[in-house]
């Protein structure tokens, strides 16, 4: 794929954020729907939505799959 040159991240608790590579630490416990906003290079763009529980704090992170390591959550 093409190289990514944005990603808008919402974390559906609240808390937004830019960039490839980001941590998100949830603070209480809850359902959430994080939401990755990517585009390409090339101008192309990608939106993806997923549900998460959180049953406690957690940091987590979260990388486009185009960069991730096989622990990461797989975006794209």
């Amino acid at each position: 794929g093409e190289p990514i040159i944005s990603c808008e991240w919402d974390f559906g608790d609240g808390v937004t954020a830019n960039g490839e590579w980001v941590i998100h630490t949830y603070t209480h416990p809850g359902k959430f729907l994080v939401k990755l906003h990517a585009e390409a290079i090339n101008g192309v763009s990608d939106a993806q939505t997923f549900p998460i529980s959180i049953n406690g704090r957690i940091d987590t992170q979260f990388i486009p799959a185009q960069q991730r390591n096989s622990s990461a959550h797989d975006l794209f």
